[in-house]
């Protein structure tokens, strides 16, 4: 899901790239007229696109019209599989647990030698 932020409600085009090398890039689908609410926007891709490939790097943007000027936005993404991170996700959580026990032990710790001192 693609997630963006506008400060009014007007029509956006949205485009999707895929990239060929570390510098160019090819355009996926056709461009997509979609519209938005002022706040943050989510955008699941169209079905009419093709699957997006784990590992590969894509870039997609929202173009939106203001009055004498078009104001283009645009961010990378890589694409993973979620399964396969799910366990690095539970370590990096329990060391994240672990961490904050051994700075709380800490803590305790140090207000425990002030208070003898």
């Amino acid at each position: 899901m693609l997630a963006w932020y506008m400060s009014s409600s007007q029509n956006a085009r949205f485009r999707l790239f895929e990239f060929d090398s570390a510098n160019t890039v090819k355009e996926i689908g056709k461009v997509q007229e979609i519209p938005t609410t002022a706040g943050i926007n989510k955008l699941k891709l169209p079905l009419d696109y093709p699957e997006l490939t784990v590992g590969k790097t894509y870039l997609w943007q929202i173009a939106i019209d203001c009055e004498n000027d078009t104001i283009i936005r645009r961010a990378e993404f890589i694409v993973t599989n979620p399964r396969a991170n799910a366990s690095k996700l539970y370590l990096l959580t329990t060391e994240v647990k672990n961490q904050r026990k051994i700075s709380i032990s800490r803590l305790i710790y140090f207000h425990r030698f002030k208070a003898i001192a």
